[in-house]
């Protein structure tokens, strides 16, 4: 068990003695203590400001294959509309190719990268589970 002394309590640490006179009204103001909280506002007012300024831009796309990585990579990517459109495009294509071929269309693994991002939008479908066993038993070299 650990046991503290006096003598090994630091004098920087020692109790100074406090005397409590008038217990219902608050101690003074501490002068430091604001401009503490006054700086430290100021400081969570240039972070937030700092953000707004250094806002990820997003490069124009130009593949599919630039288009999923930005999408991947960056919340920002995700949400930018030309990515999303051009992605958007693709999944409609390679979805079109899946129905005009449903029983022996295999995805090529960009086709299949571009399925895979959009998985969830094809939970519990038949049609998109059967196309995904296709390529990874026919289209993975």
């Amino acid at each position: 068990m650990l046991a503290l002394h006096a003598n090994h309590i630091p004098r920087s640490l020692e109790f100074v003695d406090c005397k409590f006179d008038n217990l219902s009204q608050p101690p003074p103001p501490n002068p430091f203590m604001f401009q503490y909280l006054s700086m430290r506002n100021l400081k969570a007012e240039t972070d937030s400001k700092e953000e707004t300024k250094t806002a990820v831009e997003i490069p124009t796309p130009k593949t599919v294959a630039e288009a999923l990585e930005l999408a991947r990579d960056t919340p920002e990517g995700a949400a930018d509309t030309k990515v999303r459109e051009m992605l958007d495009a693709e999944m409609a294509r390679i979805w079109a190719s899946i129905e005009a071929e449903p029983k022996t269309y295999v995805m090529t693994r960009d086709e299949f990268a571009v399925f895979n991002y959009y998985g969830s939008k094809y939970v519990g479908n038949e049609l998109a589970a059967e196309a995904r066993g296709r390529y990874w038993s026919y289209g993975t070299p």
